[in-house]
């Protein structure tokens, strides 16, 4: 095989692991639920041909899976947002569920290094964003819980919670308005309860400050994932938003969760 035939057989391989990725029977189920791959969404967000791939060729290190782990479900590269230089990643979930492993983890530190060493900003998939809200969301149990044993009503502690991110959110917005030149435009229509999650923000805040100081973040966070667990699954059956779409293995994984978190959450709090 010369230089040129080696180049096209390349070329073809890159393409297959871009558009087949973990199966096209897999892909098309996604699009059944009206859903996304990641690669799809990266296009989508970056500006169009700037991605750059690093390690598509990337497989499994164990020699069983290597066949079945195109990109080892991890997709990452270099791109340009609005013509500035970004680093993006997320879960194929195509592949392994987007499961992180060895390999798909040193594509991911190369990533983050390089960004890092740079400056460059570094944009996460939806899954990976989520799983830093609910981190934060921990963290922000913690801080209420230590207000809220100092000034001991759960009220004020909501008060001086939503003040403070108040404050950040202006600074937020007049940041963004001054780099981005990026307005604020408030909803116009819409049902009148979707003006609500301030409300239940409060609720929320001064409950969980009220319960951290009496059964610890970890007790409290498992009793709220459970709470979530249920209104989610209620929410996305009776009121879904985008491309919410019930299945019954979702539906199964939600009931093995909350039963391993109920289990978790009644065996702290009986110690």
């Amino acid at each position: 095989m010369n230089q040129d035939e080696l180049a096209a057989d390349l070329a073809e391989r890159a393409e297959k692991i871009r558009t087949e990725m973990g199966g096209v029977e897999r892909i098309a189920r996604i699009h059944e639920r009206g859903g996304h791959t990641i690669r799809e969404r990266i296009d989508a967000l970056v500006d169009p041909g700037s991605f750059r791939e690093l390690g598509r060729f990337a497989r499994s290190a164990d020699p069983a899976d290597r066949e079945n782990t195109p990109g080892d479900g991890k997709i990452g590269g270099h791109a340009r947002l609005d013509g500035r230089p970004v680093v993006v990643f997320g879960d194929d979930i195509t592949v392994r569920q987007g499961s992180s492993s060895l390999v798909s983890m040193r594509k991911e530190d190369r990533l983050v290094d390089h960004a890092l060493l740079h400056g460059t900003p570094i944009v996460l998939s939806a899954v990976l964003v989520a799983l830093l809200g609910g981190a934060l969301v921990a963290v922000q149990q913690a801080f209420n819980g230590r207000v809220n044993s100092s000034v001991g009503q759960p009220l004020a502690t909501a008060w001086t919670s939503f003040l403070a991110g108040t404050l950040g959110l202006g600074i937020g917005v007049a940041t963004l308005a001054l780099v981005a030149d990026t307005g604020m435009h408030p909803p116009s229509d819409g049902p009148w309860w979707m003006y609500a999650g301030g409300a239940l923000g409060v609720c929320f805040v001064a409950t969980t400050a009220w319960a951290v100081p009496r059964y610890g973040v970890l007790t409290v966070a498992l009793i709220v994932i459970a709470g979530q667990l249920m209104m989610a699954l209620a929410l996305d059956l009776l009121a879904p938003i985008g491309s919410a779409h019930v299945t019954l293995w979702l539906t199964l994984g939600v009931v093995l969760t909350f039963v391993a978190v109920g289990t978790g959450a009644w065996t702290r709090s009986r110690r």
